[in-house]
């Protein structure tokens, strides 16, 4: 009988949000790098810039948590299924807030954000996609967000300081613990593997337009 020896990381090697973190780490590290972040993080983002971001944002988050609502009995996306992590009202929120009630007809919307949006529309004919753009939004907003969040306060001063609803999750008290128990529900996700080659494949193709949607605004 061949016996298979057991080596320590063989546990956790091909968990999919082991791959997800390991495969999509030069895209994710590009895209936070790019156009209008790379602003934000030298410091020199100006409110007219954030306002376009905020708006230009809205539309991918409307996509997804319409997609995440309507495949929410769904096996794959019932788990990571969580209305703490909806950002359209924050979006919205901080809009009103920086450019008035009528913030809509001063903002234009770029073409990566229309295409991100529609990439998310189409991902529901396989609605284990939306867990992709689910990881890489909301991940990103709970952890290198929250860093934003202060660059932003810092550099809107007060007013900035009354439009950062978008970094915030009242509804999610320790995120460290949440993203652990998300990152727990994604490897416990009853999905095949090709089904996870093809989420790792979605979530490459999400930083990317994440990347050309912030190079636009730039």
């Amino acid at each position: 009988m061949l016996v298979r020896h057991f080596h320590p990381t063989d546990t956790m090697a091909d968990t999919l949000s082991t791959r997800l973190r390991r495969e999509t780490k030069e895209a994710h590290s590009r895209a936070e790098r790019s156009g209008i972040m790379r602003a934000l993080l030298a410091r020199r983002m100006e409110r007219s810039a954030y306002i376009a971001l905020l708006a230009n944002l809205l539309p991918v988050y409307t996509a997804l948590e319409a997609g995440l609502r309507r495949h929410q009995g769904h096996p794959a996306v019932r788990p990571i299924h969580h209305e703490a992590l909806f950002r359209v009202p924050a979006l919205t929120q901080d809009l009103a807030t920086l450019a008035g009630p009528d913030w809509s007809g001063s903002v234009g919307t770029v073409p990566p954000a229309i295409e991100y949006a529609e990439r998310i529309e189409a991902a529901e004919a396989a609605p284990w996609l939306l867990v992709a753009h689910s990881y890489t939004r909301y991940l990103g907003d709970l952890s290198g967000g929250q860093i934003l969040k202060r660059l932003i306060q810092e550099q809107l001063g007060p007013e900035g300081a009354r439009a950062t609803a978008f970094y915030e999750f009242p509804g999610i008290p320790d995120p460290t613990e949440f993203k652990e128990g998300y990152r727990a529900a994604l490897d416990a996700l009853p999905l095949a593997e090709a089904q996870q080659d093809e989420i790792v494949a979605e979530a490459l193709r999400a930083f990317d337009l994440n990347a050309r949607l912030f190079e636009a605004l730039d």
